[in-house]
Parts: structure tokens; C-alpha cells; sequence
């Protein structure tokens, strides 16, 4: 009985791989460079190479990153960084060699006095903090990083609850570490359903269904908006950032992002806040950054710095 409906199945799912195309099981119609993930809810496969609509070209390497393969083992000479962040670490509408995390990097090798340096672009568009605390815990510490950059803060503020399903967080009536301890049990079941394109076809298919697009696409539980990460997960998430870079000996390095069109939070900000209550290297970009001095555009929208900008 077990094999025959073993056998029944796999004949299910290859009859479902013939008759429905990789692009009908995306997680985002709009961003065909982003998977199901169980743990981080999305990432970016390995070996992608695809072609944005503005002719951006994405590619990733075998751990599913915007960047060139580590070296593995880590040379004993190497200087090694690890950047966390968002769409803007990631590099939204610019090329890989010019997103900041590259940047960086050459500048040190410029000035290598005897070791060379990696940086290691791990963002991922649409990532919040607790986001990068998972892949850090999880998978991050596995690239041995003597350093790791932090750059997070919009997201963080974004409503938990999205109708919009050209939205990554379509119908998710949680916030963030909801969505992880809700789903935490059953990691093993959620790794084997995101193989199958069956069950990813009839998900995006049962969403659609419930998508309406009259509705407001904020859907707030009561009177006060439920953010992605409240003000309590946000500083545990730091917490386990921290604590998972002392046990390694790894410095870690706060940036205060900066946006064009975002209040800049100088009041009460958390991340300087943070910084402050546990000595670490902070980098507050909005007072050391004038975009107005640029003579090419700095910004492509609201949100995401060009190259220059980078």
C-alpha cells in the first residue's frame, strides 16, 4: 500500500511538472528571483540567472546569494564580512559589482596591507530584522564571517497583514516571529511541499481566489497596525544577533539605513538606542551621507540608491 501510493503520487507530481511551468509556482509574480523558503518564508535559489524587466541581470551562487562563490575552506589570510540587510543591501536595480557590499570590498583590498578581504552580499529583498537573525543562526555562521554588517530598518515597519498579491506577504496575518514559531514544527513537511510544483500551483492558485482587489490592501487586526516586527521582537532579534556574533568572536556593525523617502527615526531610534547600551561600531548614514551633492542621481525611487548612490 505504501508503495503503490508512493508510486501514485510521484506519477501525480510528474504529470504536474510537464503541465505547469516554473513561472506559474512563484512566490511573487512581479519577482521571478525568489522562492519558497520554509525557515526565511523567501530567498533566492541557487545558480539563478535571470533578466529583470529594466535589464538588471540576477544571478546568485550555490547558497542561493547575490554574489561570487566563498571560498571554502576560508583562506587563514582572509578578512571576511558578512552583510546582512534588505533590498537595498541585495542592490534593487543595480548590478551586483555595484551594490555597497562590493564596493566595500574592493576599497579594502585596495588597501590590503598583507590580508585580503570578502565581503559577502547575504541580503534579500523585502527582508526584515528577524528575517536576518534566522539566517544567521541558521545558515550565516556556516561562512565563519570575522565581521557582520546590519542594515535593516523599513521593513520592519511594514503592516503584517497584506491582501495585495503582488506583494510578498499576501493574506499573512502575522508578524514575523508568528509566522516563524507557527511554522517551526513543521519545517520538515513545509521543505518537501515547496519540491513539489503540485502543491506550490494549487497554493497560488487558492490565494488568487481569495484576493480581492477592491479591498484595502492593509489589513490591520484592530485600531493599531501590526507591524512585520514590533518594538519587543526587533530588539530580541538584535539580541540573538549579538549574542550569536559573541559566541563566534565576530564584530558586529549597526548601519541606520538611509532612505530617500522614509522618516529618518532621530527620535528614539532603536538602532542607536542598541548600539549605545552595548558599545558597537554604528554607522548612521543619514548624518554622514548629503545626497544632494551628487551630480548623478543618487536614487532610483523612494527606497533603492543607484550605483552612485551605492
Amino acid at each position: 500500500g505504501v508503495v503503490t501510493t508512493t508510486l501514485v503520487l510521484l506519477a501525480i507530481e510528474l504529470t504536474a511538472r510537464l503541465l505547469i511551468a516554473p513561472q506559474d509556482v512563484v512566490i511573487n509574480e512581479a519577482h521571478t528571483f525568489y522562492r519558497d523558503d520554509p525557515l526565511l518564508f523567501w530567498s533566492m535559489p541557487p545558480h539563478l540567472d535571470v533578466l529583470s524587466e529594466d535589464r538588471v541581470p540576477y544571478r546568485s551562487n550555490s547558497l542561493g546569494l547575490r554574489d561570487t562563490e566563498p571560498k571554502d575552506p576560508k583562506p587563514r589570510m582572509e578578512y571576511r564580512i558578512l552583510s546582512l540587510g534588505e533590498s537595498t543591501t541585495w542592490g534593487q536595480g543595480v548590478r551586483a559589482h555595484e551594490t555597497y557590499s562590493e564596493v566595500l570590498q574592493k576599497k579594502l583590498s585596495s588597501a590590503g596591507e598583507g590580508r585580503t578581504y570578502e565581503v559577502i552580499n547575504a541580503g534579500v529583498g523585502a527582508y526584515s530584522i528577524f528575517q536576518s537573525y534566522l539566517y544567521l543562526t541558521h545558515r550565516g555562521h556556516e561562512l565563519k564571517p570575522d565581521m557582520v554588517m546590519l542594515y535593516h530598518e523599513r521593513n520592519d515597519f511594514l503592516p503584517a497583514g497584506v491582501w495585495d498579491r503582488k506583494n510578498f506577504f499576501f493574506d499573512v496575518a502575522w508578524e514575523d516571529r508568528e509566522r516563524y514559531e507557527q511554522r517551526r514544527p513543521y519545517l520538515w513537511l513545509l521543505s518537501a511541499l515547496y519540491k513539489s510544483r503540485l502543491y506550490l500551483w494549487a497554493r497560488n492558485r487558492s490565494v488568487e481566489s481569495r484576493y480581492e482587489p477592491t479591498k484595502d490592501p492593509f489589513r490591520y487586526s484592530s485600531a493599531k497596525v501590526l507591524f512585520r516586527v514590533n518594538e519587543f521582537d526587533r530588539r530580541r532579534a538584535l539580541d540573538g544577533i549579538r549574542l550569536a556574533c559573541a559566541e563566534q568572536g565576530v564584530t558586529l556593525v549597526i548601519i541606520h539605513p538611509l532612505y530617500a523617502l522614509w522618516p529618518k527615526h532621530r527620535k528614539n531610534c532603536l538602532l542607536e538606542r542598541y548600539a549605545e547600551e552595548h558599545r558597537l561600531p554604528f554607522i548612521d548614514l543619514p548624518s554622514l551621507v548629503d545626497d544632494s551633492k551628487s551630480d548623478a542621481p543618487f536614487w532610483l525611487d523612494g527606497s533603492h540608491p543607484s550605483a552612485v548612490g551605492h
